[in-house]
């Protein structure tokens, strides 16, 4: 492997702006060289640096092997970051756009980014005016008659800029598996901010093994990644009681994401703020999210193709949103591969059965819309959540001050076991069992995870919940659900949204759709397979996550 430590010393600058790493050593030593006349590049540093230079203002679009670059410049908007995956593009291309940054994804130096001369061309790249400022990193050239030397060498950014990423951890599961944050400035606001999880088995710090598959999750209201996906209440994390782990040890890539208003503080008093948060404002943020996890599994060496996205309770919602987005999208802006939804659904059948239930939503809907425009933009349900759970644990036999004739954990346990006033479907409930006891999963657990719930969400997202249900008021996240052709995996729980989650696949253009529904034989529909026990359940593992898989290696 060649070495470019000479280049290096003359774009020393370059090194503040954007480090790559390569995967080729467990050790403190990255820098690698290249060295190739007529290109831009840069050698190779810590993991996870990639895009801690980065802008939050700038989106991402990537271009694969085999994809024109000069299609994904037309589709950029100014001020862009254009990332190529390594390989040879047999074309010269125009930039006529402002502050765009073309950078070459390289994750090791024998795979360059090469643009190819396709025939007589003298330059690779063209800038159409001097004044565009645009920034090259990482590209090589070949067979080209002139240097680019209109072409700005990559810079650091302004001083006014926002980072992209604020912060980053990692820390260890147990038998080689890790889990990393990162903290990401999405806009100019104080919770203008989500954060991402990645849970992936490493061959040492920093430096995953090459994986099977991968999944981004997406969780419900009133929840976030690690509280129902990674530790779910449990004690100890392992292949029976953490989705995240389980999968994880089978090679599975497992991400996440922590939207803004789980950042929500419980001192907070004005929610001025969160008056427009909606589904829509949490598609826009998932799939920037996505394009970043693109990259930075590209940049592990695990490819830069799109991403299955699930989404779990209202999550649901969010990832047929994202999913019907992107239809009317060019493809470079495109991150979801495949959508899974899980127990939960878009639209109702129109059969006389489920009518009361769609009524329901239209009836929620009303009181959502009724509170928005009283002026309260929150819901507290969370602190609520907060509060009987801490009761339950501390003072579990002490008479619960919220259902008067139970004791603390009576009281938790029967929110937790049964029917909700007007439910989404007959016997909806979060675990099987009842207010002394649960069927499938350790009441413990339920208390701790009640402990660990952000206080508050947008009451405009639970708006939009329910009006997309009713199906009588306007949403925009719903426009596109007959468009989307991407494979579908639905996961239902059979006390919980189980088939009558089946229908919405149906609207769609899929012709790979897969229902699945865990359901108790023999037991009366109040005491099935809940809406959580999918992931706190006792042998959850088998049930659930060993189908979500086998699904995922094919998919």
């Amino acid at each position: 492997m060649k070495t470019c430590k000479s280049f290096c010393k003359n774009y020393r600058a370059i090194m503040c702006c954007l480090i790559l790493f390569s995967l080729s050593a467990c050790n403190e030593s990255y820098l690698d060289e290249t060295a190739s006349t007529g290109s831009v590049n840069l050698g190779f540093a810590k993991p996870n640096d990639v895009l801690s230079h980065l802008d939050s203002g700038s989106d991402i679009l990537i271009v694969e092997n085999g994809s024109s670059v000069q299609e994904a410049i037309n589709v950029a908007r100014e001020g862009d970051v254009i990332f190529i995956e390594p390989g040879i593009y047999k074309e010269a291309i125009t930039i006529n756009k402002p502050r765009l940054k073309l950078i070459g994804a390289c994750s090791t130096s024998d795979e360059p980014v090469i643009l190819e001369n396709p025939g007589n061309a003298r330059k690779a790249i063209s800038v159409s005016k001097d004044e565009f400022q645009v920034e090259i990193l990482n590209i090589q050239f070949k067979n080209f008659r002139e240097e680019n030397t209109r072409v700005s060498r990559f810079k650091c950014s302004g001083t006014g800029s926002q980072k992209l990423i604020r912060n980053m951890q990692r820390e260890e599961l147990g038998n080689g598996i890790a889990h990393y944050t990162y903290d990401l400035q999405l806009g100019s606001g104080e919770f203008d901010a989500v954060c991402i999880h990645r849970v992936v088995r490493e061959h040492c710090p920093w430096h995953p093994v090459l994986t099977t598959g991968e999944v981004f999750n997406v969780p419900g209201g009133i929840n976030t990644f690690e509280a129902i996906f990674l530790t779910a209440g449990a004690e100890m994390i392992n292949e029976e009681t953490s989705t995240a782990y389980f999968l994880a040890s089978k090679n599975i890539d497992v991400w996440g994401i922590d939207l803004g208003w789980t950042k929500v503080p419980m001192e907070t008093s004005d929610f001025s703020f969160m008056k427009d948060w909606g589904i829509e404002r949490d598609v826009t943020h998932t799939l920037k999210a996505l394009a970043i996890v693109r990259l930075m599994r590209g940049f592990s060496m695990q490819g830069f193709q799109r991403v299955n996205l699930l989404g779990y309770c209202y999550g649901a919602q969010v990832a047929y949103g994202a999913a019907g987005r992107e239809t009317q999208l060019h493809p470079f802006w495109r991150q979801v591969k495949a959508i899974i939804p899980v127990d939960h659904l878009m639209k109702y059948e129109p059969i006389p059965e489920l009518e009361e239930f769609r009524q329901n939503q239209c009836s929620w809907a009303a009181v959502y819309k009724a509170k928005i425009e009283s002026g309260n933009y929150m819901i507290d349900d969370g602190a609520g959540f907060i509060y009987m759970a801490t009761l339950a644990f501390s003072a579990p036999g002490e008479d619960s001050p919220v259902i008067p004739g139970l004791t603390n954990y009576q009281a938790l346990l029967a929110v937790g076991s049964n029917p909700p006033d007007d439910p989404d479907t007959p016997f909806w409930h979060f675990f099987g069992g009842d207010m002394n006891d649960f069927l499938y999963s350790d009441p413990d657990r339920f208390i701790r995870f009640g402990m660990t719930l952000p206080p508050y969400m947008p009451a405009k997202t639970f708006y939009d919940l329910y009006a997309c249900g009713c199906n009588e008021e306007n949403v925009s996240f719903d426009d596109h659900i007959a468009q989307i052709s991407l494979p579908i995996l639905y996961i239902g729980a059979g006390g919980g949204m189980g088939t009558v989650g089946y229908y919405t696949g149906n609207l769609t253009s899929s012709n790979d759709i897969t229902n699945f529904t865990v359901t108790i034989p023999g037991v009366e529909p109040l005491y099935d397979f809940g809406h959580a026990d999918l992931w706190i359940g006792y042998n959850a593992n088998e049930l659930v996550w060993e189908v979500l898989y086998k699904w995922l290696l094919v998919h």
